[in-house]
C-alpha cells in the first residue's frame, strides 16, 4: 500500500515539480522524504545525494519506493531505471485523478499518467512510460518499455509502439501503425507510415 511508503524522487529537474504537483494532488506531498540527483536543485526537498548516496541511505525494503523523475531524455531515464531495479528498489506507477484509463488496460511498473489523459480499451503500457497532459492513446494499443508521449499526443487505436520511443509535443499516429524500438518523432509529427 503506497500510503505507508517512503518516496524518493530520482531526478530534481522540471518534470520532477510536474510530479510532486501530481502527489500532491494523491495527497502524498508528506511522504516524500527527498530527492537524488548528480547535484542539489532549487528542487524544494531535501537533497540525499546521486545514486550511490541512496543505496547507502536507504536499503531497498517495502518501505522505500521510488518515483522516476527523468523526463524527456529516455536514454537517461532507462539508464537510472535499470541502475536502481538491478540494485532490488521498486519504482512507483501515478495515474493523476482527472484521467480516463480503462479498465481493460493494462499499465506496468514505474508508468506516470499527466492530468487529462485518455487511454482506450485494451491498452498495454509497458515500464517506465510517461504519458503526458492532455494525450490521448486509443483502443488496442502495445506500448514498450521506457517511452515518452509528450503534452497532447494522439495515439490512434491498434497501433504498436517499440522500446525507448519519443513521441513529440502535438504529434499524431494514424490507426494501426508500428513505430520500432528507438524512434523519435519530433514535436507535431502526422505518423501515416510504420517507422522502423
Amino acid at each position: 500500500m503506497i500510503l505507508n511508503k517512503k518516496i524518493i524522487l530520482i531526478g530534481g529537474s522540471g518534470h520532477a515539480q510536474s510530479i510532486i504537483n501530481l502527489l500532491i494532488k494523491k495527497k502524498l506531498k508528506k511522504q516524500i522524504i527527498g530527492y537524488v540527483d548528480n547535484k542539489k536543485t532549487d528542487l524544494n526537498l531535501e537533497y540525499i545525494g546521486n545514486d550511490q548516496s541512496l543505496l547507502k541511505k536507504f536499503k531497498p525494503s517495502k518501505k522505500v519506493i521510488l518515483v522516476n523523475c527523468i523526463g524527456s531524455d529516455i536514454k537517461i531515464r532507462l539508464k537510472v531505471f535499470k541502475f536502481f531495479k538491478n540494485n532490488k528498489y521498486s519504482f512507483m506507477s501515478i495515474i493523476d485523478n482527472s484521467s480516463i484509463i480503462s479498465s481493460s488496460s493494462v499499465l506496468h511498473e514505474g508508468v506516470v499518467i499527466f492530468p487529462n489523459v485518455v487511454i482506450g480499451p485494451n491498452t498495454v503500457i509497458e515500464r517506465n512510460t510517461h504519458v503526458l497532459s492532455l494525450s490521448n492513446i486509443d483502443h488496442g494499443t502495445r506500448i514498450g518499455k521506457n517511452c515518452y508521449f509528450g503534452p497532447c499526443s494522439v495515439i490512434c487505436g491498434d497501433v504498436s509502439i517499440g522500446d525507448n520511443v519519443f513521441i513529440g509535443a502535438n504529434s499524431c499516429v494514424v490507426e494501426n501503425r508500428l513505430i520500432a524500438d528507438n524512434c523519435t518523432l519530433g514535436a507535431s509529427s502526422l505518423l501515416i507510415k510504420d517507422c522502423k
